[in-house]
């Protein structure tokens, strides 16, 4: 369909929805959109064309665009691990003298003392071989050992990958744990000092077997997929709290606990700068037993993807933000194919949002209702944001409209493109007169969708000055 200016079809869309001032509060019927509809296609062919480009306009865009995304993901990711590991021990030689590796002496001694008390070697700082420790399958905790105030570098202790347990906490005097350093290790515990201020990227990355971590109060920085396809770990804990990151953080990368498929539950605390977390896309991507999330009211910015396919691999997930929440912007793919286990997802409390992102929502099941705060000052909703869910109700406030079982609030001031594509659980829609268009394929494949009002200002007037392509399309309209 060729998109038109509303102006030039005034005649048509009056008797369609109010779009004038001459007729405030009328309903589209599904005759008088079909009408529409049909005027605007040229012939039969051209419409046939149009109808199949548009579908695999939204199937791209909806899903094939999905999966492109999600393999560059995958891509990148692979690529930076093996940049780090390659970096780090990969390509060092079983026969290679430690000594060449560590760049802590003293840590180097305090090893082998572990190493050959559990061994009953006498190996010596001299002779001892990355090949050594590679195969060492004991513990190495450095607890009550001489000299371990004096150790400021863990750079090398990583090739200690077949380790069963890593204890440095006693070594206060390292900060810092080297990107990729123990990447690929098969411990299932690890303890660091209360001193460690930064986790380099992938420090703990396909880390298979570790089961819970303990994060420093005072931690500043977690890097990009430090904790990354932790397949077993179940809780993320802080020196004083349990299930949480450190409120101390002011730099988060990106998946950093990207697949943590053992994961149970998260609460985002109140960071010093809410948005914290504005560099943290996917932070708990593909963390598919995730059943409670919680949202610290300080919290203003949710990055793209950070829960995407969460609790889909038990009864869902349940999302709670805090009375008088600060959040403002919900990005891209938020909640991608994610699994509720409530029906009703709640941002009620969210009065200085401002946005809802491109497919925050988009394949996402157990998402009945949608409750939108009572007043806010202007948001945008994103293209396919709701696309491909079971929707069934959107509302301002504490009570569901009556008449309209999407009834967008006044202060929303666009919607994009088919973002309430293919949902087929609603069959009445009332939109607000600041949005300026009716997107392409807003409606399409709305199946049950029968009404769409389009209200107007207290001076009869709305802003839409334009019907997209296949807004209405498959419909029941």
């Amino acid at each position: 369909m060729k998109r038109r200016n509303l102006r030039t079809l005034s005649l048509v869309l009056t008797a369609v929805m109010v779009l004038s001032v001459a007729n405030p509060g009328i309903t589209a019927s599904a005759t008088e959109v079909d009408s529409v509809i049909e005027q605007e296609a040229v012939s039969e062919e051209t419409t046939t064309e149009v109808v199949t480009e548009a579908t695999t306009e939204v199937v791209t865009e909806a899903s094939e665009a999905v999966t492109t995304e999600a393999a560059k993901k995958e891509t990148k990711k692979l690529e930076g691990k093996v940049d780090v590991l390659e970096s780090q021990y990969a390509s060092v030689s079983s026969g290679t003298r430690l000594s060449a590796v560590f760049e802590d002496a003293t840590l180097l001694s305090l090893v082998v003392d572990i190493y050959n008390a559990n061994t009953g070697l006498a190996l010596t700082v001299n002779n001892i071989t990355a090949g050594d420790l590679q195969e060492y399958d004991g513990s190495l905790n450095f607890t009550g050992k001489s000299g371990v105030a004096s150790v400021t570098s863990i750079e090398g202790l990583g090739v200690a990958s077949g380790a069963t347990a890593i204890d440095i906490s006693a070594l206060t005097g390292v900060t810092s744990i080297p990107d990729g350093e123990f990447a690929g290790c098969q411990f299932n515990s690890f303890v660091m000092p209360t001193t460690i201020t930064s986790i380099g990227s992938t420090a703990f990355d396909s880390c298979s077997n570790l089961t819970t971590i303990e994060l420093p109060d005072g931690l500043k920085s977690i890097g990009d997929e430090a904790f990354d396809k932790c397949s077993k770990l179940a809780s993320i804990n802080t020196t004083n709290a349990s299930n949480t990151l450190p409120s101390s953080l002011t730099y988060v990368g990106q998946k950093a606990f990207l697949d943590n498929i053992a994961l149970t539950t998260i609460d985002l605390p109140a960071f010093s700068d809410g948005s914290v977390l504005q560099n943290a896309a996917s932070l708990f991507s593909g963390c598919t037993a995730l059943q409670t999330i919680k949202v610290n009211k300080a919290i203003t910015i949710l990055p793209s993807d950070i829960f995407s396919n969460a609790g889909t691999a038990g009864a869902g997930v349940s999302v709670q933000f805090d009375s008088n929440s600060k959040l403002k912007k919900i990005h891209s793919r938020a909640f991608y194919g994610a699994k509720f286990s409530a029906p009703e997802f709640d941002l009620s409390n969210c009065t200085y949002l401002t946005g809802i992102g491109p497919s925050v929502f988009q394949g996402s099941s157990g998402l009945g209702e949608l409750r939108l705060p009572e007043n806010a000052a202007a948001v945008e909703i994103g293209e396919y944001a709701f696309a491909q869910t079971n929707l069934s109700k959107l509302y301002a406030g504490d009570t569901a409209d009556e008449t309209y079982n999407i009834y967008l609030p006044d202060y929303v001031t666009s919607i994009g493109k088919a973002a309430f594509y293919a949902v087929d659980e609603f069959d009445s829609v009332s939109l607000p007169y600041a949005i300026p268009e009716i997107a392409d394929h807003l409606f399409d494949d709305c199946t049950n969708l029968s009404t769409v009002k389009q209200r107007t200002d207290n001076t009869g007037s709305c802003n839409v000055a334009l019907i997209g392509d296949c807004a209405f399309r498959n419909t029941a309209i």
